[in-house]
């Protein structure tokens, strides 16, 4: 049984004037799972709403304590796409650790000085173990799983705020996700979505409408909004 939370749906003209806060997709005992995901409700906080963990970021509390849910129930492997300096990867590590379950995780960004912060991060923290970074263009990396025929239960997209990257990787999800799997967007309710245009005319900042026209709604539902994430799960 999960939550579907579909009554957080944000109407296109109120991206990034409200911010859902934190609720379970899974049922568990308690506001939450164990003290390492009640700590990112209680952690420091940067300009009034970034987690502080001393990693650079920009996850707000409703955003991590979504990511460690998702990532502590996943039965399968898990993949991110865009990992900065690892602090989200340090909260899907974390809660990959403390479910006790074997899984992978496999964290992407295109930077490498990026990735070598992160591994950096992880270390100190020893929070390395079942994660592996690797470095190059998101889409392309997703292409190259699905052909090796990796699968997930839980992807996290944060690689870019485009329209067209965020388009693209769109479009592999469901070759990537189990049936019942869920992928997450950061940014996906930010005002930017609405206003964000070139001087053409173009979608520049545009992960919303990205994944509106990525992806299949024939296979993919909403299951919710949190913070300035929206979640969908593959269905068919």
């Amino acid at each position: 049984m999960i939550y579907s939370n579909a009554d957080s749906l944000i109407p296109f003209d109120q991206l990034g004037r409200v911010n859902p806060p934190y609720k379970p997709t899974h049922v568990f005992s308690g506001d939450y799972i164990n003290e390492h995901h009640q700590l990112y409700a209680n952690c420091p906080v940067m300009h009034g709403i970034l987690i502080d963990l001393g990693i650079k970021g920009w996850l707000r509390r409703a955003d991590a304590l979504k990511l460690y849910e998702m990532a502590y129930f996943a039965e399968g492997d898990i993949l991110e796409l865009g990992c900065h300096h690892g602090l989200s990867t340090s909260v899907l590590s974390t809660a990959s650790l403390d479910s006790k379950r074997k899984k992978a995780i496999v964290s992407n960004d295109l930077s490498e000085e990026c990735i070598q912060h992160a591994e950096a991060n992880l270390t100190a923290r020893n929070l390395l173990q079942g994660v592996k970074f690797c470095q190059g263009d998101s889409a392309a990396v997703c292409r190259h799983l699905i052909r090796q025929g990796r699968t997930f239960d839980f992807i996290f997209i944060d690689h870019s705020h485009d329209y067209t990257p965020v388009l693209e990787v769109c479009q592999e999800l469901r070759g990537l996700l189990n049936l019942g799997g869920f992928c997450l967007f950061h940014d996906y309710n930010d005002q930017r979505n609405r206003v964000a245009v070139s001087e053409n005319g173009e979608q520049t900042y545009g992960v919303y409408k990205g994944v509106d026209q990525g992806l299949s709604w024939a296979k993919f539902e909403f299951c919710g909004c949190f913070g300035c994430t929206g979640m969908f799960r593959a269905i068919a």
